[in-house]
């Protein structure tokens, strides 16, 4: 623009003289008046004194100084301008007319009147959206996008917000809207409309999640930690990267060693081993693995003891059972469940019975009213509000004992009516809280929670201190004093020109009636919608529907004001809301819907309650099923689950959302959010797991990956899942009888060692050999000749004189056999001669000679051995018989054989080999005791542990300590006498039988229960 005698010209760009362009705007977008396009001044407020909320800038409510909203509603819902309960455009305070549909045609159920759906004509629903989710601006919600662009901004480059990509807004062509906020909705200080910066602190610093000065990470509003590290690791101490004492906040100094002395690669400096000089590594273990105390990272020391005395079997040293002297277990809790406080596991105290001790504190040492041996709660203040950290009425932070500022807000800003200091209610995110009332304590009528207005009347317009109709100075609800004079305009009329009997100086009350009833504009008794002075129209309906002689909302004949019936028909038999032959229930005029069925459910051509097909008016035959086959509870009937033969619930959506034609509905596109199609494979054709097609892995190029080492069927190299089952057995064991962690069921690993590293055979940590667990001797060399460093005594390298390290693998990383850690050699074929894709060599299939594949399956599913694994969905009988997967169902896991279709094969084994008595070919148990309870390898009725085929030691006690209740019978009872008798002269347990007339067996148990059970007299009493 030009400038003519120092003036600016705006008639050069559009603008006249004054500076307005032809619409009344300056180049601000402002009128004369200070008013932009859309009515709002530059603070934000309309012509009225209304914001965007429909707050007024007086009162600070939704109401102006005259009572009314920014729709011109009074609190009693009458409109300022038609004096009725509707407006101009006859709509009421909630938007709806007098048929009971808004400006949008929509009524309360989101029903539209033209269409009889939750769409109107242009496919929108009452929230202005359509199917798609996207509104009549073509913006999505959800997605957060345009439909025209496919991004936040639209065509114009603004986004829903009216901000464009350089943050202007199209308002205000300024950073910040008529509301003062930016496009992140900050203002020019910084601060939301919840009064908190970008990084959530308000203006006391205080976080509003974690509502200390401190946000989640754990830095305070100046970027700092409790340690005084920002997160550039500087110290805000030395404005260095070190702080006073040479130290990164990483814990290590200039030359890479921590506190202790230790670097990176947990090396210390004055040792140059693993090792300090105190024969201790970074975490506080020797060599041995125990801690300055003497103690492993289990919590034992050497003689396998814990530090309360306790061994792995939780027995105790000096007592030799569960319980230490003073009579508490392991756990802390005595023979009747008491801690050493007296509290029980139900927090009650074993003196008081109630959840407080003799002294009157809980189990966490706070007494009822909060209060803890100290005197202080847990928030740190005693009784008379004093805080220990400061010594004063606030804490740290500068809250009071009950947790307030000293301007009332809490921690999280929020005062003790849920309001911050915006005037935003907590909950209902509003300026209004559930209840309806303001931060200031009116409702949106202009009454209090008491139920009275500023001036103190109530909704009948009684005053609450006169109890009369007019407050003490002397005027009713309306402003009127007992002369009808009213207080603001000091005559007979209020300020809308109306008597105290609501009247006006040309007769007209405020619905536009003389005093006899003809109506202003019509000359009738009618006004211009139809209605009389009583608000009855000729027909004799009023504005609410109701009629004068029936008093109901039909008329004599039965129908409404609008012409429908009870049911919605019409005389013609078309429903007012569906426009159809059917109402919004589907039933026509003579009650039945499309399918043939009415009310009752029963059907018109089969006059009983299913159609000719045999399913109800719900769809449903006789067991519950409807035609896709699922029932009320979305259970498939021949798959018993959720989900049908296909994989598809009853709303035809996969388990992982997607629909049949492999459409996912929450993206709606063949790829889900993580971008997964419905066979669970994203564009490059990788699973979640990132295995293909194949089974092949991403990364490692093999069938297993390289975090778990699982396949895609989740199988570990030894055959393992995350649950533990063996994918050849369906058990905890593989089919040489260890578990996931290499144990067998007595214990030993497959090296013949137990869990405190003692070999089975030799009874000492060495076995036959004389190598420990870790495959060492005591010279330090493994069986191929490695030391713990991983260097062969003969080459002095990490490679032997054949070239493989002391795991077995050459430079390559192929073992002796020629195969890779991952089974695959040279070649790219495993042991049984699959490559990696699955193809076997010589077949050229997925199958082998055998008919198996990869992963030993045939093409029927059967294993090898015949079996084939199941899994079921039932209820456990206790917690150890099940596994828990994701779809928080118990799993049971069987094996189901081919040929015989039960659990065991022609020759009557399971798929671990052992028959239905729980014996294998040899006779054996899987504990290893045979039917006469002899143990295998021992060759005594005891295993190498000490324990006999009924989990008992020779004591009579089992793993947990638990003492064995020995049933004598009642000959033998009758005895005692007789058996000591026999004791003292050492009779033979054949003679014993023989005299008491019973079996070996049973005189074996009697000798056992007596001489060993001290607790238990011969009668199998407790002594």
């Amino acid at each position: 623009m030009a400038k003519r005698n120092g003036k600016i010209d705006f008639t050069s760009v559009g603008f006249d003289k004054e500076g307005f362009d032809p619409q009344g705007y300056d180049i601000q977008g402002y009128d004369k008046d200070g008013y932009d396009r859309n009515g709002y001044d530059k603070f934000g407020y309309d012509r009225e004194g209304f914001d965007e909320e429909g707050v007024h800038k007086e009162t600070g409510t939704p109401y102006s100084p005259d009572g009314y909203d920014v729709r011109g509603f009074s609190i009693y819902g009458r409109h300022k301008d038609t004096r009725t309960i509707y407006d101009k455009e006859g709509y009421d305070v909630k938007g709806y007319d007098r048929t009971g549909y808004n400006r949008d045609g929509f009524n309360s159920h989101g029903i539209h009147k033209d269409t009889g759906t939750e769409y109107d004509l242009e496919g929108y629903n009452r929230y202005g959206d359509d199917k798609s989710g996207y509104n009549r601006e073509g913006y999505n919600d959800i997605l957060k996008i345009y439909r025209d662009t496919g991004e936040k901004y639209n065509k114009e480059g603004y986004d829903i917000n009216g901000f464009d990509r350089y943050g202007i807004h199209k308002d205000t062509n300024d950073y910040y809207n008529r509301m003062g906020y930016d496009k992140d909705g900050y203002d020019e200080e910084g601060y939301n409309k919840n009064g908190y910066d970008r990084h959530g602190f308000n203006m006391r610093g205080i976080h509003r999640k974690t509502g200390t000065r401190f946000d989640e990470e754990g830095y305070d509003r100046s970027g700092y930690d409790k340690n005084g590290w920002n997160r550039r690791r500087i110290c805000r101490e030395t404005g260095t990267e070190f702080d006073s004492e040479s130290y990164k906040k990483n814990g290590y100094d200039k030359e890479g060693y921590d506190r202790q002395g230790f670097d990176w690669n947990r090396m210390h400096k004055e040792t140059g081993t693993q090792y300090d000089p105190e024969g201790y590594d970074i975490e506080g273990y020797n060599e041995e693995g125990y801690d300055r105390q003497g103690f492993n990272k289990s919590g034992f020391n050497k003689e396998g003891l814990n530090k309360q005395g306790f061994n792995i079997w939780a027995i105790h040293k000096d007592t030799g059972t569960k319980y230490d002297l003073e009579g508490y277990d392991v756990y802390g809790k005595d023979i009747q469940g008491y801690d050493r406080q007296g509290f029980k596991w139900s927090r009650k105290h074993k003196e008081t019975g109630t959840i407080f001790d003799l002294e009157g504190f809980n189990k966490d040492g706070y007494d009822e009213e909060g209060y803890d041996r100290q005197g202080f709660n847990k928030q740190g203040f005693n009784r008379e509000g004093i805080n220990k950290d400061t010594g004063t009425l606030i804490d740290l932070d500068g809250y009071n004992k009950d947790g307030y500022d000293e301007e009332g807000y809490g921690r999280f800003g929020y005062n003790k009516n849920g309001f911050n200091r915006s005037g935003m209610d907590k909950l209902t995110e509003r300026r209004y809280n559930i209840e309806g009332y303001y931060s200031n304590g009116y409702n949106n009528e202009g009454f209090n929670r008491e139920g009275y207005n500023r001036e103190g009347f109530n909704i009948e317009g009684i005053h609450k201190e006169t109890g009369t109709k007019f407050s003490p100075e002397g005027y009713d609800i309306m402003g009127f004093d007992v002369n009808g004079i009213h207080r603001k305009t000091g005559t007979k009329y209020d300020t809308a020109g109306y008597d105290v009997q609501g009247y006006d100086e040309e007769g007209y009350d405020r619905k536009g009636y003389d005093r006899v009833g003809i109506y202003k504009e019509t000359g009738t008794e009618y006004n211009l919608k139809g209605y009389n002075r009583d608000g009855f129209t000729e027909a004799g309906f009023d504005i609410y529907g109701i009629h004068k002689e029936t008093e109901t909302r039909f008329d004599l004949e039965g129908y409404d004001a609008r012409g429908y019936n009870s049911n919605g028909f019409n005389r013609q038999g078309i429903h007012e809301k569906t426009k159809t032959q059917y109402d919004t229930e589907g039933y026509d005029v003579q009650g039945y819907d499309k399918a043939g069925f009415n009310r009752k459910g029963m059907h018109k051509e089969t006059e009983t309650e299913f159609d000719l097909e045999g399913y109800d008016c719900y769809g449903e035959d006789k067991d519950g099923y409807n035609r896709a086959g699922f029932n009320r509870e979305g259970i498939h009937k021949e798959t018993g689950d959720y989900y049908d033969l296909n994989g598809y619930d009853m709303r035809n959506i996969s388990f992982r959302g997607f629909n049949r034609e492999g459409i996912c509905i929450r993206t709606g596109n063949q790829y889900d959010e993580a971008g997964y199609d419905a066979k669970g494979y994203n564009e490059e054709g990788y699973d979640r797991k990132l295995f293909n097609r194949n089974g092949i892995h991403k990364i490692t190029g093999a069938r297993y990956d390289n975090i778990d080492e699982m396949d895609r069927e989740g199988y570990n190299l030894r055959g393992f899942d995350k649950y533990g089952i063996h994918r050849e057995t369906g058990t905890g064991f593989d089919l040489e009888g260890y578990d996931s962690i290499g144990e067998d069921r007595q214990g030993y690993d497959r090296k013949g060692f137990d869990r405190m590293r003692i070999h089975k055979e030799t009874g000492t940590e060495f076995d036959p050999e004389g190598y420990d667990w870790y495959g060492v001797n005591k010279e330090g060399y493994d069986r191929t000749g490695f030391d713990i460093y991983g260097e062969h005594k003969e080459t002095g390298t990490g490679y032997d004189l054949e070239g493989y390290d002391r795991d077995g693998y050459d430079k390559d990383g192929y073992n002796r056999q020629g195969y890779n850690k991952y089974g695959v050699n040279r070649e790219g074929y495993d042991e049984r001669g699959f490559d990696k894709e699955g193809i076997h060599r010589e077949t050229k299939t997925i199958y082998d000679l055998d008919g198996y594949n990869v992963h030993g399956y045939d093409a029927e599913g059967y294993l090898r051995s015949g079996f084939k694994i199941k899994h079921e969905y039932k209820e456990p009988a206790c917690r150890y018989e099940a596994i828990y997967d994701y779809y928080d169902k118990v799993t049971y896991i069987i094996s189901i054989h081919k040929e015989t279709g039960t659990n065991f094969n022609p020759e009557g084994y399971d798929i671990e080999g052992y028959n239905e008595e729980g014996y294998n070919v040899e006779g054996y148990d899987r504990k290893g005791f045979n039917r006469a309870g002899i143990h295998k390898e021992t060759g005594t009725v005891y295993d190498r542990k000490g324990y006999d085929k009924d989990g008992y030691n020779k004591e009579g006690y089992n793993r947990w300590g638990e003492r064995k209740k020995v049933e004598i019978s009642e000959t033998v009872k009758l005895k005692p006498t007789l058996l000591e008798t026999l004791r003292e002269k050492k009779a033979s347990l054949q003679q014993i039988a023989d005299e008491l007339k019973i079996s070996l067996q049973e005189a074996q148990k009697l000798l056992e229960a007596y001489t060993s059970l001290d607790g238990q007299n011969i009668n199998g009493e407790e002594k």
